[in-house]
């Protein structure tokens, strides 16, 4: 049986909490090194995110008009 894709559901944050760039297609909803919760763009998450997982962050990826939840591994390209 095909998993169910989870999307975000509600207001997609437009600039990051740390850096307040404007996000575009992807950002974290995760928890910080300094222990609150922040909406991150990959480059603050890389700096100041403490995992993708749950009950500690998770990734969304623009696709069309929606905010679908994907695993790091999809987000970050070396």
């Amino acid at each position: 049986m095909e998993k169910k894709q989870k999307i975000w559901i509600g207001s997609p944050p437009t600039r990051c909490d740390c850096c307040n760039q404007e996000i575009v297609d992807t950002f974290i909803d995760g928890m910080s090194i300094k222990k609150c919760w922040a909406f991150m763009c990959v480059k603050c998450f890389l700096t100041y995110g403490v995992g993708i997982k749950k009950g500690c962050g998770q990734a969304y990826v623009k696709s069309g008009e929606v905010w679908k939840k994907v695993v790091m591994q999809d987000v970050i390209v070396v």
